[in-house]
């Protein structure tokens, strides 16, 4: 399956994700869509791209975080949908966040956008 689009898609969507962990708000504002529909904590709603951004903070950010794919569909050329499984930690913080990743992407041109953020924390 290696090299399929599928899995070339995964690859990118996930680089992308990862740095939306570790990156400040220009990163969230050049990979956002005009509207994003972020469910995690106690956000649950549909936001622009600079309100997404702006939650981004001044704090310190997520170390390199860990990844497992668990599943990517591209029910249309365009729009994928992938799931995974992250670790991560604060550089502040001694306890990892484990948390079930769900992320949206429509594609612009060349351009990979995200449209819908979902995380589940995981005990």
């Amino acid at each position: 399956m290696e090299g399929n689009t599928a899995t070339r898609h995964a690859d990118e969507l996930l680089e992308i994700d990862k740095h939306l962990w570790t990156e400040g708000a220009n990163y969230y504002q050049k990979n956002v869509d005009d509207e994003c529909l972020v469910a995690f904590g106690k956000n649950a709603r549909v936001m622009t791209r600079d309100e997404v951004a702006s939650t981004v903070g001044d704090g310190p950010r997520w170390e390199e975080p860990e990844t497992e794919v668990k599943g990517l569909v591209e029910p249309k050329k365009g729009f994928a949908v992938l799931t995974y499984q992250a670790t991560a930690k604060r550089p502040d913080q001694d306890t990892p966040y484990v948390a079930l990743v769900s992320s949206g992407y429509v594609k612009h041109g060349d351009s990979w956008k995200l449209a819908f953020h979902q995380q589940t924390p995981m005990s």
